[in-house]
């Protein structure tokens, strides 16, 4: 869930290597609007709506999860390791996540993401019902969903150049991140806040159901999505040669360096955020939920204003800035 890096080359003396985002002409479908009424295309909506119910459901799992959680155990290194789990995966999993979307079709790598993503949430809705949710199925759940998760984020910000094309990149990926916000924090969190409030397992039903909807929608994206390869290459090596270019990119190296910080510092206030809120603050449930949708107000904002910020102040200033 995250922003495409502000484009830049690489150093003159290393050599390029194929990007799951190389821009490609965007796929037309019969019955799509004319660029003048519809410059992102069908295309682009579908992936769009797909998108947005998928983050709903992230963000409905943002409240419900951390509030089941608190409902087992109120050992605040136990809470966090729920949180802790769900990041592991960005660790673990990212680059080789990347690798394996430049091999397969994108729209159907966020398929199959959000159906595994629905399996394991129905798996969790049963045991909520039932009254057997424990932490390690709740530590494995979170695990899972965040490994689906980076499969789906990777594969969606790859598949978007090929959607929208270059001219309309800048446009798509603000929309994309304005969905984001308000999918995750705004709407999404005090939703599954309401609906943990009236039954704990109602949140996990309702976002397997959105899951496969999603999954459902991102198969309806006519196009193809699959990255050209010259040849075949062994996907160890595709690591090692993306790696070994990362490191010698001083500005994505120092991009990531910084974001890698930046999410360890607001791990730690997202760990225990729904302890303080309902021990320290007194807050309700519901009242959790609404506390991190006003989060979302901000994120929101700033999704819509990026583009004009970035062509008035540029994208290094802006991040410096806002970062």
């Amino acid at each position: 869930m995250t922003m495409l890096p502000a484009q830049s080359e690489p150093p003159a003396e290393k050599p390029p290597i194929p990007t799951a985002g190389a821009p490609t002409a965007p796929p037309t479908e019969p019955g799509s609007a004319s660029p003048a009424k519809n410059p992102l295309g069908r295309p682009f909506w579908r992936l769009f709506t797909s998108s947005g119910v998928s983050n709903l459901s992230d963000g409905m799992l943002q409240a419900a999860l951390p509030l089941l959680a608190a409902s087992l155990t109120r050992d605040p290194l136990a809470v966090s390791a729920m949180a802790s789990l769900a990041f592991l995966p960005w660790l673990l999993f990212a680059i080789p996540a990347g690798a394996v979307v430049d091999r397969v079709n994108r729209r159907t790598a966020m398929a199959v993401a959000n159906v595994a993503r629905a399996g394991m949430l129905i798996a969790m809705a049963v045991a909520t019902a039932a009254g057997a949710a424990t932490l390690p199925l709740l530590y494995a759940t979170a695990f899972v969903l965040g490994c689906a998760e980076v499969v789906y984020d990777n594969a969606a910000r790859a598949m978007l150049p090929a959607v929208v094309g270059k001219s309309g990149l800048e446009r798509g990926n603000s929309l994309l991140a304005t969905a984001e916000s308000v999918g995750n924090i705004f709407l999404g969190a005090p939703i599954g806040a309401w609906l943990f409030a009236i039954a704990v397992s109602i949140p996990f039903w309702s976002n397997a159901v959105a899951y496969l909807v999603s999954a459902g929608l991102i198969l309806t994206v006519a196009g193809r999505f699959r990255a050209p390869r010259a040849a075949p290459t062994r996907l160890r090596a595709d690591i090692a040669v993306g790696l070994r270019w990362l490191m010698h990119h001083r500005l994505l190296r120092t991009l990531m360096v910084t974001t890698g910080l930046a999410g360890l510092l607001q791990s730690m206030i997202n760990g225990i955020l729904v302890l303080f809120a309902l021990e320290e603050l007194g807050l309700s449930e519901r009242g959790f939920g609404i506390a991190l949708a006003v989060a979302g107000v901000g994120a929101i904002v700033g999704s819509v204003a990026s583009p004009r910020l970035t062509a008035v102040l540029g994208p290094m200033p802006l991040s410096l800035g806002f970062g």
